[in-house]
């Protein structure tokens, strides 16, 4: 065979190898891109479900409040209502305490008030045996660790301590309470306390939330059931989803195509030089 017809064959091979692997760079760099854009949806989809269950919750709670409140304020509308635990004088917040361990079905004493002792509402339980010591601070600042002390002074025998304060409390007091075995309660937990006394009815989402709730997967440890079909299909071997594995078998048949194609040439051009 010639040099240069050699030259030109060796020439022609290498440029197809070279078409060929451009061909497999573009196809790799499209799949990336498509990984990422699903990625990227996924991530908008459960930050939208993030932000739905936000709503819910918060809405849950607002439901539960004005229910409680309605007892504790039976004289005004519902629109002149405190918004929360931090807008409640020092006597409402006492009320409340005793509203809601009652409606959770303890027996309660209220004994706030000059000369108390440290004990705002007494709270006991005949079933489970236990009585509570309830402290409520109504404070623009944080609670510190001396309000702890004083009400782990309060106790006598085998009673629990528990500070109402929905102003919150300091890390120190957070520290000395954990030590002294006394239970805290801020704005917070007041409200899930208030939610599970005054339960709310059902939320109903909107359409729109509805929608974004069946299109967003929930993320949890335990496999669906048969009535939480995933919005995406489920991966595969590899981590690669159905259409990724279509995407790539499509590929490696385009592959193989060129190949094929490649090996014909080849032939032609060996059976054109006998």
């Amino acid at each position: 065979m010639p040099r240069r017809k050699r030259k030109r064959q060796d020439d022609d091979i290498g440029l197809f190898w070279l078409m060929l692997r451009r061909i497999d760079e573009a196809s790799l760099a499209a799949q990336q891109r498509r990984q990422a854009e699903h990625e990227a949806e996924m991530a908008r989809l459960r930050e939208a479900d993030r932000k739905m269950q936000l709503r819910r919750r918060q809405a849950q709670l607002a439901s539960s409040w004005k229910r409680a409140m309605v007892e504790l304020y039976p004289e005004q509308l519902p629109e002149n209502y405190p918004s929360g635990p931090r807008d409640l004088d020092a006597a409402r917040l006492e009320q409340l305490a005793v509203q809601v361990y009652t409606k959770l079905g303890y027996e309660t004493e209220h004994r706030g008030g000059a000369g108390d002792g440290g004990v705002d509402v007494l709270v006991r339980s005949q079933l489970l045996g236990e009585t509570l010591v309830i402290q409520c601070k109504q404070y623009q600042a944080k609670v510190q660790p001396n309000v702890v002390r004083e009400t782990r002074g309060a106790l006598r025998g085998r009673q629990k301590g528990v500070i109402w304060a929905p102003g919150g409390f300091t890390p120190a007091a957070n520290a000395e309470a954990e030590r002294m075995r006394i239970e805290l309660y801020d704005e917070q937990r007041i409200l899930e306390l208030v939610e599970r006394a005054y339960p709310a009815p059902d939320w109903t989402p909107t359409p729109l939330e509805t929608a974004v709730s069946v299109a967003s997967p929930v993320v949890t440890d335990k496999p669906p059931s048969s009535e939480q079909r995933p919005a995406f299909p489920a991966r595969g071997p590899l981590g690669l989803t159905r259409a990724q594995w279509v995407i790539v078998g499509l590929a490696a048949g385009g592959v193989i195509m060129l190949m094929t194609l490649l090996f014909v040439i080849i032939l032609a051009v060996l059976f054109a030089q006998m």
